[in-house]
């Protein structure tokens, strides 16, 4: 607060006299020199305050302490300095990324150019940025840059001061495929796997989830760490990235990641994901046993199921039980199914569907069977031959000119359908790739 001493003048006048005999009406204020700030009250009369510290008072009448600034206009920046206010109106334009900065001393009540009062002006962009420790100063001077792009392999400032001593601020893996700058927050490779840059190393971490068929609720956290040069980063993340939910099928046998089928008694097993719905099994699209979250469901019958299920139970974490329908295995927190449906595909309610589709890795699917693959592709049993349609989206960020212009989006579909297209590498090439980016100026040309 203004440290104050209150001076009370009597004026003998209808209106108020300031020091420049300027007439003031009751509630004005002004200031008689920096350390004085004076009011016009009832009847006349004018009551000073004597401030411990210079200050300024703006085109609207707010008191500035010394040395505040404050924002005149979205281009103008001004300052209180001893009672006296600078003000400087900031010109900016931006070509590919890079700032062209320049301050033009102004005062606080002169006329500034339109553009700079636009919403989206670049001067305000620059400033909110430069308030926020976002932007760094090319060598040469006048020229500013993002801190994102600093150290980024590319030369913004034309005299290339953004790459200097960033040897270690950059990281790669062991074939080139995989660049990382410092940055606190690193890059998410999946939603289970992040990687971090520091002193010209990479580091990864995966966070992967196992499940276990004799228990609904329990799950266990597995976190691995890969952190050169003693780990190879690129075989790491090649081989991981991908893999974020498992389960644990039968004690001391592994763990087998979502999408994975493999053999056991003479029988197909097969874990889709963690399961949502107690008591209920999956809508089973292939004729495999499903294993998951608190329960194994088996799509059909076959002479060695049932007692492959009792072996099995014996040899899986938790209390459970064979259903009498001979296709089922559940934890205490599910129940047996107890219809007379053939335990299929749930959603096509039709137990006389044949086995009719198979993908190129040799694995069947019921006729009219539907199931997802990822978020965003769905793929289709149709007449024996699989149909497969991903939508993805691409994105475009434009490049300032003298406004910012919001991000482009293109939505398409791409279909992948037998016996044209391998169904099989297609699914495994793009499961999880739902966006992308593309240049605007190409599609433009």
């Amino acid at each position: 607060m203004f440290g104050l001493i209150t001076i009370a003048v009597f004026v003998h006048t209808k209106a108020c006299l300031d020091h420049q005999f300027n007439r003031r009406q009751a509630g004005d204020k002004w200031l008689k020199n920096p350390t004085t700030n004076c009011t016009c009250i009832e009847h006349s009369f004018v009551l000073c305050q004597k401030l411990n510290e210079p200050v300024c008072m703006d085109i609207s009448g707010n008191l500035r302490k010394n040395r505040e600034t404050w924002m005149n206009s979205s281009c103008v920046a001004c300052e209180c300095v001893n009672g006296t206010i600078n003000c400087t109106r900031y010109d900016v334009n931006v070509t590919y990324g890079l700032y062209y900065v320049e301050p033009i001393p102004t005062c606080e009540q002169c006329a500034v150019p339109l553009r700079t009062e636009e919403p989206y002006s670049t001067c305000k962009v620059y400033l909110e940025l430069s308030e926020n420790g976002k932007m760094t100063k090319c060598a040469s001077g006048g020229l500013y840059i993002r801190d994102i792009h600093l150290c980024n392999g590319i030369a913004e400032c034309p005299d290339e001061s953004d790459e200097n001593g960033c040897e270690d601020a950059v990281c790669k893996d062991e074939e080139g495929s995989l660049f990382l700058t410092k940055d606190e927050n690193g890059l998410q490779l999946s939603h289970c796997m992040d990687c971090h840059c520091k002193a010209g190393f990479l580091t990864c971490r995966r966070n992967l989830t196992i499940n276990f068929p004799g228990y609904y609720y329990g799950f266990y956290e597995h976190i691995e760490n890969c952190a050169q040069p003693q780990c190879n980063v690129a075989k790491f993340v090649r081989e991981k990235r991908d893999h974020c939910e498992g389960v644990e099928f039968t004690i001391g046998d592994g763990i087998y990641y979502k999408g994975q089928t493999w053999k056991y008694a003479g029988c197909d097993f097969y874990f889709p994901g963690a399961y949502e719905k107690q008591g209920v099994c999956p809508a089973m699209t292939r004729p495999v046993c499903y294993v998951y979250n608190g329960a194994i469901c088996c799509a059909t019958e076959c002479s060695v199921i049932y007692p492959g299920l009792r072996q099995i139970a014996n040899r899986l974490r938790g209390n459970l039980t064979v259903c009498p329908n001979g296709r089922q295995i559940v934890s205490e927190a599910q129940h047996c199914n107890d219809s007379d449906h053939c335990l299929r595909d749930l959603y096509i309610h039709n137990c006389s569907s044949e086995i009719t589709c198979q993908d190129e890795d040799s694995n069947q699917y019921f006729e009219g069977a539907t199931w997802f693959v990822g978020n965003c592709m769905v793929c289709k049993c149709v007449q024996g031959n699989i149909h497969c349609s991903r939508k993805l989206v691409l994105t475009s960020f434009l490049l300032f000119t003298q406004t910012i212009q919001k991000a482009s989006e293109i939505t398409f579909n791409e279909d992948c359908n037998q016996p044209e297209c391998n169904a099989a590498t297609y699914r495994k090439k793009n499961n999880g790739i739902c966006h992308g980016k593309y240049d605007w100026k190409c599609l433009r040309a």
